[in-house]
């Protein structure tokens, strides 16, 4: 089986972190998409405004 990874913006710092740890577990992947926000302003703001926070 073919397995690929889609990390998306801090789950791709973790999954290569992990990668690091036991090497082997990721034998079988063959690639990894991990988009990434244009910056953290926007990812933070967008995230204040789903949780109803002020940004100011």
């Amino acid at each position: 089986m073919t397995i690929g990874l889609f990390s998306r913006c801090l789950g791709c710092n973790a999954t290569m972190f992990a990668m690091t740890r036991p090497p082997g577990v990721f034998d079988g992947v063959r690639c990894m998409v991990s988009p990434q926000p244009l910056s953290s302003g926007v990812a933070l703001g967008r995230a204040l405004e789903r949780f109803g926070v002020p940004a100011s």
